[in-house]
């Protein structure tokens, strides 16, 4: 399991939600959660969550931050702190609310570098 979740997490990032995904199925789905001592729910995802803090403290130091900001140099870091909540807002309304989905992304041809 360590194994393919460190390969997923180096493919695609969003791989990195799997150690939330696996603390709330042991604390809130697993049929024997009653029956199940802390530290054995601990050692089934404690690993995962200690890959998920290097990997974040890895992609920190090697790009300057979790988000693009050095490379979009118009916008602040206060900008993209703020903008991230509308991001988010936005994929959680497409999981509610699945229409008008787009394969590609419509973006403004005049932030396009010619």
């Amino acid at each position: 399991m360590v194994l393919s979740f460190t390969l997923a997490l180096l493919a695609k990032e969003p791989a990195a939600t799997v150690p939330f995904l696996a603390t709330f199925y042991e604390h809130f789905l697993r049929d024997d959660r009653a029956q199940t001592s802390l530290g054995q729910k601990l050692s089934r995802y404690f690993t995962l969550w200690l890959l998920d803090v290097a990997y974040l403290l890895f992609r920190t130091r090697i790009f300057g931050g979790l988000a693009p900001v050095l490379q979009l140099s118009q916008i602040s870091r206060r900008e993209a702190f703020y903008s991230s909540f509308a991001l988010v807002a936005q994929y959680v309304w497409k999981v509610l609310w699945p229409v008008n989905l787009w394969r590609l992304l419509p973006f403004p041809q005049e932030r396009c570098a010619v």
